[in-house]
């Protein structure tokens, strides 16, 4: 999705480096969500 907007290249920019570290951050966020998952399992 492309925002027609003065932020428009920042966002594009953020993008791109982001996809260098994806997979880290997609392993990071797997481990929070796991962890959010079983303290509502707990509540």
């Amino acid at each position: 999705m492309k925002i027609k907007s003065s932020l428009g290249n920042e966002v594009e920019d953020r993008t791109g480096v982001h996809q260098g570290k994806l997979t880290t951050d997609n392993f990071d966020f797997r481990r929070v969500l796991d962890f959010l998952t079983s303290l509502i399992i707990v509540f």
